[in-house]
This record gives C-alpha cells, structure tokens and sequence, in this order.
C-alpha cells in the first residue's frame, strides 16, 4: 500500500514496486492520477494486481477512513492475500501554524 501515490516519491515508488512484481494498492486523493499511475504500472508489468483509494487524507474523518480501509480489509481477506508493505507519503499539516513556530 502506496499513500499519496499520485505524484512524486509515491508514484516513483508505485511504478519501482511494479517493476519487481509487487501487488499494488494506491492510495490518493485525486481519482484521475490514480487511474494514470495505475494504468503506468501496469504497463510495466502487466502481471500486478492494482487497486485503488481515492482519498483526501486532509478532509477524511474516523469514519471515512474506517469505510475505505474496512472494505480493503475485507475484500484481501476474501483472495486470500495480505498487506505487508505500506509506504506512507501523506502528511497532513496546517501550514498556516508551522509558519508561527520558532526553527527549535
């Protein structure tokens, strides 16, 4: 599992995971790039299973987070497979307060 797989390290990552046969699950806010990184993965290796999340990490709630992770759970238990890697690229931060912090 790819968080903020869309764009930058976590694409990269998306698209190195392909490469070396890793089933994918990416995860991301915008839906559109999701569908461009997976279908780039899968071009790569046409043998990954790709799925994705769409997701906004700096909107989702408890109970947004708890429907989209509890439906993945449930559908990996089903094909009898397991998440072993998560690569974890989101943060979410008020920009606004880090510019009122002092460097220590």
């Amino acid at each position: 599992m790819i968080t903020g797989s869309s764009d930058g390290i976590g694409r990269v990552m998306a698209l190195q995971m392909a490469k070396y046969g890793f089933n994918l699950v990416l995860v991301s806010r915008t839906p559109e790039k999701l569908e461009r990184v997976k279908a780039e993965c899968e071009k790569i290796n046409p043998k990954v299973d790709v799925q994705t999340i769409s997701m906004d990490f700096s909107k989702a709630g408890i109970q947004e987070f708890k429907d989209a992770f509890t439906g993945f759970k449930k559908e990996v238990e089903e094909n009898g497979k397991e998440l072993r890697i998560l690569v974890n690229n989101v943060g979410v931060i008020d920009r606004a307060k880090i510019f009122e912090l002092s460097p220590q």
